[in-house]
């Protein structure tokens, strides 16, 4: 029996998480849920507002569930929803946690990075899913989460040790006119290891900073490039310097593309939007 940790944002808890679920529950029809609704503003100027809000949203919840024959518990938790995993992780041992937040670019949560660093303090897989068309999975262990998306959706994986370019990508993405999913990972290692898990079918688009520590971009790139399952993988070499050394090694490897680094969202919006529609095209 498999047990899954829901973190939800108590404006969300209600609706998009249902699908989500559903997709679970036909992988196995036992799986029990925990929700944690954490008290976002419990610790503000009307905490009995942000707690009575939080308690809404928890049954809603559970009416939406239980309509798919979910069993599902749940609780407010603290305001911090770091906390509120600290103390519900001990209680509940679970194989999975879910994070459901607002969409990328405007999740307080994602700033924090948050799904990298449940996953790093607990050792439990970390999800994250959102209300609108981006999803963001943090790579930690390598059992691929089930997740739902569309056939024109793009699958992205970010390859990225600077939590900044993260962040401006990340927001680029959820800008993007082309329906996309992200996942990120923080060293090559864990990039070449997630693509070797999920296969070819699970990534269109490989962003990679060059200088990845672990795995080098540059060693990265060479190992995809000599695994014939990722031939059609378009794989775009990020840098924050362009030294025609570089350039000239990334394309001779198999790049098919080298991009410079934009310092803020909006300039990187348009690069990313034209690498979505050519690999939606």
């Amino acid at each position: 029996m498999r047990h899954v940790l829901i973190v939800a944002n108590q404006t969300l808890v209600g609706g998009h998480l249902h699908e989500r679920v559903e997709h679970i529950l036909a992988v196995d029809p036992e799986t029990r849920f925990h929700i944690v609704v954490p008290a976002t503003g419990a610790n503000g100027p009307d905490p009995a507002r942000a707690l009575a809000g939080a308690r809404r949203r928890l049954s809603q919840a559970f009416e939406a569930l239980d309509d798919i024959g979910a069993r599902v518990t749940g609780e407010v938790g603290p305001a911090h929803p770091v906390v509120a995993v600290n103390l519900a992780i001990d209680r509940l041992n679970p194989d999975l946690i879910v994070l459901s937040t607002l969409p990328a670019g405007a999740s307080r949560w994602l700033h924090l990075d948050l799904p990298h660093r449940l996953q790093r303090r607990f050792g439990v897989p970390v999800e994250h899913v959102t209300a609108e068309s981006q999803s963001v999975d943090r790579v930690g262990a390598f059992e691929p989460p089930v997740v739902h998306t569309p056939d024109d959706t793009v699958h992205v994986l970010l390859a990225e040790e600077n939590q900044h370019d993260v962040d401006v990508i990340t927001m680029a993405l959820a800008e993007a006119g082309t329906r996309n999913q992200l996942r990120v990972a923080h060293d090559g290692a864990n990039a070449l290891s997630f693509m070797r898990a999920v296969g070819p079918s699970e990534v269109d688009l490989v962003l990679f900073d060059l200088k990845l520590p672990v795995v080098t971009g540059f060693d990265l790139l060479a190992e995809i490039r000599a695994a014939d399952e990722f031939d059609k993988v378009m794989m775009v070499a990020l840098t924050t310097d362009e030294a025609a050394d570089d350039r000239a090694r990334a394309y001779d490897l198999g790049a098919d593309a080298f991009v410079m680094k934009r310092p803020d969202y909006s300039q990187m919006a348009h690069v990313i939007d034209d690498l979505l529609a050519e690999v939606a095209g």
